[in-house]
């Protein structure tokens, strides 16, 4: 296994042109959210933002738009149809990439709306939660997974892969996984392990066991999206991705405890991640 550390995360994270403006780093796409779960949907976008994308949209369902302007003006706000559930995930040019599944569900017109938007498209994506899920419970769709980002916990893996008896047996299933769908599996938990097809596993050496709350994941698909949408390949996404959130984590309880923290604690404590990792 080799480390995620400092000199890892360095050497792969870009420092921002003087005369740079927004359209130089993206337009981010957070499908997210669903009747009772449109905070998934604010911490994912918040998150985005503040890992330096250019412009962020998040669709998610009808009537959300106010709290999105209330809770994050600095997104742009695609409203579904339907108040209850995902029915659609909009396609754009401009759209540089996509991260779909906090909060969505998983009603069968949510995973069709899934399934017809991975047949088309062609730009780098994050699949969270309920995007995971949905593979879970549709297998046929894992032909479709092409580069993508996949970020489960234990338990999502498990739904995904089948239930293993041991350490060698999981990344045995894993490591399979990833190099039938050419995606990057990041497992979350206790020292996250990053999966890609052809490569060694990476350990994250950043974080603390107050991550283990609501939201946590939420906060690490909209990093990992900003990542894509600037243009860093889906492995380095990943692994910059779970370094800056753990990170961000670690700053959060230096003057608090892991047992307080919150996942909107880990958004606030982005910047300064972000400031320790360039020197800046």
């Amino acid at each position: 296994m080799q480390e995620i550390n400092l000199d890892v995360v360095r050497n792969i994270l870009k420092k921002r042109p003087e005369d740079a403006y927004k359209n130089n780093f993206g337009h981010a796409l957070l499908v997210a959210g669903s009747k009772g779960k449109i905070g998934a949907a604010v911490l994912s976008s918040k998150a985005c933002m503040r890992s330096g994308v250019g412009l962020v949209s998040v669709c998610s369902t009808n009537g959300s738009a106010p709290i999105f302007h209330a809770a994050l003006p600095e997104v742009m706000v695609l409203e579904d149809a339907n108040k209850n559930f995902l029915t659609k995930i909009p396609e754009h040019e401009n759209y540089c990439a996509y991260g779909i599944g906090p909060g969505i569900g998983t009603q069968d017109e949510t995973i069709d709306s899934l399934e017809l938007f991975l047949k088309e498209n062609k730009k780098p994506i994050v699949l969270d939660a309920d995007g995971i899920n949905a593979i879970s419970l549709r297998p046929k769709l894992r032909s479709l997974l092409n580069t993508a980002v996949l970020t489960p916990h234990v338990g999502e893996c498990k739904s995904l892969l089948g239930i293993w008896s041991n350490e060698i047996e999981k990344f045995e299933k894993i490591q399979s996984f990833v190099e039938d769908t050419r995606s990057v599996l990041v497992l979350k938990g206790a020292q996250t392990k990053i999966f890609s097809p052809g490569c060694k596993i990476f350990v994250n050496t950043t974080g603390n066991p107050g991550m283990a709350k609501a939201g946590s994941g939420d906060v690490l698909t909209g990093i990992i999206t900003a990542l894509l949408a600037q243009g860093y390949a889906s492995l380095h996404a990943g692994l910059v991705g779970v370094f800056v959130h753990g990170l961000a984590s670690d700053l959060a309880i230096e003057n608090g405890s892991n047992y307080s923290l919150l996942a909107s604690d880990i958004c606030d404590f982005l910047p300064k991640a972000f400031r320790n990792i360039l020197g800046e």
